[in-house]
């Protein structure tokens, strides 16, 4: 039996209620909104052995989100 998981993040948006649940702990909504994206792409990036490119791919993520 095949079994596949697929965590809701991995299509759409971001979910308004993580990112409200920071704000109303004082957090911007653009910090807010890093902090997800980054908690959601961290287990990928732990698995990039050259943090020279783990570094590189973060800031390319940042600078999406930013825009």
């Amino acid at each position: 039996d095949d079994v596949r998981c697929t965590h809701a993040s991995t299509i759409g948006k971001l979910d308004q209620e993580e990112i409200f649940y920071l704000m109303s702990r004082g957090i911007p909504r653009n910090v807010a909104t890093e902090m997800v994206v980054q908690g959601f792409f961290d287990p990928i990036m732990e698995r990039i052995p050259l943090e020279i490119i783990r570094d590189h791919i973060a800031e390319r993520i940042l600078d999406k989100v930013r825009s």
